[in-house]
Parts: structure tokens; C-alpha cells; sequence
């Protein structure tokens, strides 16, 4: 819970290295204002607070209540002249008036008087000629020390940080939807003609991560960069690869490869110099986590990890991560450098393979697949989800912010032709068919499709199975009939079996 205090004199503490106050962005009378602690030091708060327990392991496990994943429905952003004409405004970036967005901002600074504040000075970018100076200020300990571990820490910076952006979280204070035009008490709101995030109502820790994300993806853009939600890593020889796919299609386990460098496992950006993470830390999917099948994340869950809404097996400090009843959605959040092979920094060259990983409803595409350019250009906007037989948002309008094509020419930064991995076969109308690939035997695919071994000559798909007529959804399985025909027969077999 938030601390509020009665004392007037507002106590600074820790590591304030910045002369921008936080009035300047109305907060006024904090109690204590807690700058930049360290993991061991927001441990301690976290454990003085009660916010959170150890386990076994030595990790914090928290509980993000109410919401368990992100509210996207209740994002919107301020409709203002300079981001007017560049916002791809829809049903995903919903608009709010500037005028609402200043009264929500007004009483949500005076919620903050007498409570206790942490402040994390950090940056979005590894590569300084596309860093983006970031504060992050909350009113939980745990959401501190998950800004510090999934953004890069200004420890090593000399001289004072000026913010550029400020990500402003206090999950105690609602919005009234009927005054102040939000969908429910819930709220990520951005504008960015003040450089400003509020987030309320919820405790998913995942809403800060994500808001950075969309400010790098309106930004960067504009700068001939590409943002990408993709992981990646890097071959001993240089050979960078980079894996495009939505939650939980296996970009955090193929990007953790013990025989080659991690660059990052979410966020990137494609510059003509090459690929560089947006963060500092990765943050794990770990239902059903086990030592064997990865052992990476698994020893990543350590001291300085942050673990979110799991639970333990009973009368003992033990993780269960089998057990879903909280959500399926339970995460792991850790430091780059808990990943031993991690590469510092997380910089690369221009990619030479690129995958994108995908979920087949109805089992009608192939395990692996190479794309032409053009067919990769349709995935990276458009892709197959569980349930659906029509095109659906893939990693491009659910994450756009600027409108799609305001962006790089995949071809001209040159790379080898893109293949489609398929990760699991059927849908959620046909549980008993949904099946996930051997993720120990998609590591194995993986190095042969990057030229090494019986998967070399993967096969092409199709003009009208690549989504190369997203007006024609229908058409990418021949229409919906043989897409629901698909369900009465058996797909085609999985990659190592």
C-alpha cells in the first residue's frame, strides 16, 4: 500500500541527480521522495511496506490485483496540434480532449500531497544516438524497482539527467469516467505535447513498460528508425537475428540461446547502423516455467527478479509456476545481465535472418516457411490468432503509433529472406487441438534455418496464404470454408516431431 504521511517538510532521499523538481509537474508536499534506490535498497522498502514476499529463489513475488495484463481498451492519447496529423488515431489510440487530461492531471498531483514518491531517472535505448531520457515516478516500491530493472540505469552517466519524457503511475488514484472521459476508472493516458504519461488504477507493472514502448514507437519513426516489438540475438560470427511475434509466441525463449549473444527479448529499434534494445531488462512469461526447458529464464529468477502473481506450493516458500488460478499471464522480471551470455551493450548489426512467429488457428500453414519480402511487409502488420480465420492485428496496428509505412524499407536494410515459424497448431474453439511446438526442438530449427542443417530449403508460402491481399482476409485460406474444414482434419505435423 502507499504510504501517507501528516509532516509538511517533504524528506528527500537517495540519489537525486537532477535540478527538474517535481513540481514542475504540479506534485506538491510529497512526504519522502525516495531517488533512484538500488534493488537491495528497494527491497527493503518493499519488505517495510509489505508489498511483497520472498521466495526460495531469493525473488520478490508481488500481486498486481484486479489486473493481471494490460487495460488496452483504456489508453488514449491527447489530441493536440503538434502529434494532430502523425497519431494513427482508431479504435486502438483512442483521442482525449487536452482539457480533460489537464483536470485528470490536476487532481491526480494533488492525490500524491503527503504520500511517499519514487523516482527512477533512467533511459529507453542502448545506442546514445537514439536514447530517450526517462522518469518514472510511483507511488509502490515494486513498480520502482521494475522501472529499474527493465530501463537503463543512469549510474554511469555523469552530471545532472533532464527528463524528456515523465511516466507518472499511481495505481490508488481512479479516474471518474463520466468527468473525465475515460472508459472506466482505469487509465494510461499520453500527451505529447507535454512530454507526459499518467497512468491509474491499475497495478500491472507491464502499463510502464508498454507506455515507454509507444512513445518509442511515435518517436523514433520520425527519425528514420524503426521500432520493432521483436527479441534478438547475435552469432559469434556477427549474424544478428531478430524474432517478431506477440505475447507469448516464444521470443523471450528462442532470443535466450546459450550458443549466441542476447541482445534483447521485446523492444528494439532498426536503425541504418543496425538494432539496439530499447531496455535494459526482460520480462518473462513463466507459467509452466521448468529448469530443463529453459534454463535460462529459470536461473535469471534469482535475487534482484521481480515475480508476478504466482504462488507457492503449500506450506513452503516454493514458486508453483504451474498453477494459472491468479492468471496465465504471470511474469518475470530481470536484468539483462542475469542472462550470462548477454551482450553489453545491447547493440547490433543490421540483421541477416529475421523470423516471425505465429499462432495458426486452423493448421493450414506449414511448421516453417520462408516469405518474400513482400509477404514479410503483410506479417509484420497483419497475422493468424487463436479463434480468428481473418486477418488480425499483429505486431503492427495493436503496437503503431504512427500510422503503418511511416517507417523502413525492410528490404533496402538488406538481410536474409524472412521465415514464418509456426509455434502451435488449433485455436481456443478447439483446445483439444492447440498445440505448442517442442521449444527445445524450435531451438533446433532455428540454427538450421540460419543455414546450418535439413531445414535450409524451408518452404515458400503461397501468395494467398501470406496475406498478401489483407483487404481479402478470406482469401489467405482459400476462403472460410476450407479454413473451417481445417478443424475436422488433423494439421500438418509440428517441427521435430
Amino acid at each position: 500500500m502507499a504510504s501517507i504521511r501528516s509532516e509538511r517538510e517533504t524528506e528527500h532521499l537517495g540519489r537525486k541527480n537532477t535540478s527538474y523538481e517535481l513540481d514542475n509537474y504540479g506534485i506538491r508536499e510529497p512526504a519522502r521522495v525516495y531517488w533512484n534506490l538500488t534493488a537491495p535498497e528497494l527491497y527493503e522498502e518493499i519488505a517495510r511496506r509489505n508489498e511483497g514476499v520472498l521466495s526460495d529463489h531469493g525473488a520478490l513475488i508481488v500481486d498486481t490485483g484486479e489486473h493481471t495484463g494490460r487495460a488496452a481498451k483504456d489508453k488514449a492519447i491527447v489530441r493536440e496540434p503538434g502529434s494532430l496529423d502523425k497519431v494513427f488515431w482508431g479504435d486502438i489510440n483512442k483521442d482525449l480532449s487536452q482539457e480533460k487530461f489537464n483536470a485528470l492531471k490536476e487532481r491526480m498531483m494533488a492525490h500524491a500531497r503527503r504520500r511517499d514518491l519514487f523516482v527512477q531517472d533512467t533511459f529507453a535505448g542502448a545506442d546514445a544516438n537514439y536514447r530517450l531520457p526517462v522518469r518514472i515516478i510511483t507511488e509502490l516500491a515494486w513498480h520502482s524497482l521494475f522501472a529499474r530493472t527493465m530501463f537503463i540505469s543512469n549510474q554511469k552517466k555523469a552530471g545532472p539527467q533532464q527528463p524528456e519524457f515523465t511516466v507518472i503511475n499511481f495505481p490508488s488514484f481512479q479516474a471518474e469516467p463520466q468527468r473525465d472521459g475515460t472508459r472506466s476508472p482505469t487509465f494510461i493516458l499520453m500527451d505529447f505535447s507535454q512530454k507526459l504519461v499518467l497512468i491509474g488504477g491499475t497495478s500491472y507493472a507491464g502499463e510502464t513498460k508498454k507506455s515507454v514502448f509507444t512513445l518509442m514507437n511515435y518517436l523514433l519513426p520520425q527519425r528514420g528508425v524503426m521500432s520493432m516489438h521483436c527479441s534478438a540475438n547475435v552469432g559469434a560470427a556477427g549474424d544478428v537475428a531478430i524474432f517478431f511475434g506477440l505475447s507469448g509466441t516464444g521470443k523471450t525463449t528462442l532470443s535466450a540461446d546459450p550458443e549466441r549473444r542476447l541482445i534483447g527479448d521485446d523492444e528494439h529499434g532498426w536503425s541504418d547502423d543496425g538494432v539496439f534494445n530499447f531496455e535494459g531488462g526482460c520480462y518473462a512469461k513463466c507459467i509452466n516455467l521448468k529448469e530443463e526447458k529453459e534454463p535460462e529464464i529459470f536461473h535469471a529468477i534469482r535475487p534482484g527478479a521481480l515475480v508476478e502473481n504466482v504462488t507457492f506450493y503449500p506450506g513452503t516458500d516454493r514458486i508453483n509456476f504451474e498453477d494459472g488460478s491468479i492468471t496465465e499471464n504471470t511474469r518475470v522480471s530481470y536484468p539483462l545481465s542475469f542472462i550470462s551470455n548477454a551482450l553489453e551493450p545491447s547493440i547490433g548489426n543490421i540483421p541477416k535472418n529475421i523470423f516471425f512467429l505465429t499462432c495458426d488457428a486452423y493448421g493450414v500453414l506449414p511448421p516453417i516457411s520462408r516469405l518474400t519480402p513482400d509477404q514479410a511487409a503483410a506479417r509484420l502488420v497483419l497475422a493468424v490468432v487463436d479463434g480468428e480465420p481473418a486477418v488480425a492485428p499483429f505486431d503492427g496496428r495493436v503496437r503503431l503509433t504512427l500510422p503503418a509505412g511511416r517507417g523502413q524499407n525492410l528490404d533496402r536494410r538488406g538481410g536474409r529472406g524472412p521465415r514464418l515459424l509456426r509455434q502451435r497448431a488449433g485455436g481456443q474453439r478447439h483446445r483439444q487441438r492447440v498445440d505448442r511446438v517442442p521449444r527445445l526442438r524450435a531451438r533446433t530449427a532455428v540454427p538450421a534455418l540460419r543455414g546450418r542443417g535439413p531445414y535450409r530449403a524451408a518452404q515458400r508460402i503461397p501468395p494467398h496464404r501470406a496475406g498478401d491481399r489483407p483487404d481479402r482476409p478470406a482469401r489467405r485460406y482459400r476462403g472460410l470454408a476450407a479454413a473451417r474444414r481445417a478443424h475436422r482434419r488433423p494439421g500438418p505435423e509440428l517441427v521435430g516431431r
